[in-house]
């Protein structure tokens, strides 16, 4: 039976639905539930990340290493695409919507994305390391191969620096502990001009 719910495709006899829950009893939207070393699916297409109304859309994109990712820009206006992470460091110069960069991703992890020039804009990738990985929809569920025992789980909350995950025993309720959301702060550490078009840069102040 294959399926692929907010996730990575994966192929699997039977499967059940789980929850993630935070310590308050809260569904947790966007936890990532992954194998690490599970076989990478070479039949994987070109994953998409847009930007509309100055957010990522979506906030939290689950791909696999080697998967390729578009950037559209759906906005009237411009964007400055950029990630500091050690996972992947890139950097979209601004453009509109007549450009779709496309960015591979070949090293599993956390990539942290923000916009250069709209500081609301902050954004993940998770990177598995194959094809055994599943997202967590808004009612924090996902569903899962019934042979699954054990798994990690990442959510950029579960840890100061957004990037650590935990090991965890499957069962129909997996509690996790997150950190308090915190606004990120912004840092000037330079300018550089486009066209006509003179910028300032900010980075999110925490590292990823």
């Amino acid at each position: 039976m294959s399926f692929c719910l907010l996730s990575v495709c994966s192929v699997s006899a039977a499967t059940r639905s789980i929850s993630v829950l935070d310590e308050q009893g809260l569904p947790v939207p966007d936890a990532i539930i992954f194998v690490a070393n599970s076989a990478v699916d070479e039949s994987s297409r070109l994953r998409v990340m847009d930007q509309k109304n100055k957010q990522f859309l979506p906030s939290t994109l689950l791909i696999q290493q080697g998967q390729t990712v578009r950037f559209p820009n759906s906005d009237n206006i411009r964007h400055h695409v950029y990630s500091f992470s050690q996972t992947k460091t890139f950097e979209l110069s601004l453009y509109g919507d007549s450009r779709e960069p496309d960015v591979v991703f070949n090293q599993p992890g956390v990539v942290s994305l923000a916009c250069n020039i709209h500081d609301q804009m902050k954004g993940f990738i998770f990177v598995s390391p194959g094809s055994q990985a599943w997202q967590t929809n808004q009612q924090g569920e996902a569903i899962i191969p019934d042979t699954l025992t054990q798994a990690s789980v990442w959510h950029p909350r579960l840890s100061v620096s957004g990037t650590e995950s935990v090991t965890v025993p499957i069962s129909q309720q997996i509690v996790i502990a997150l950190k308090p959301e915190i606004k990120p702060a912004s840092r000037t550490f330079g300018s550089r001009s486009f066209g006509d078009v003179s910028l300032t840069w900010n980075r999110p102040d925490a590292q990823f």
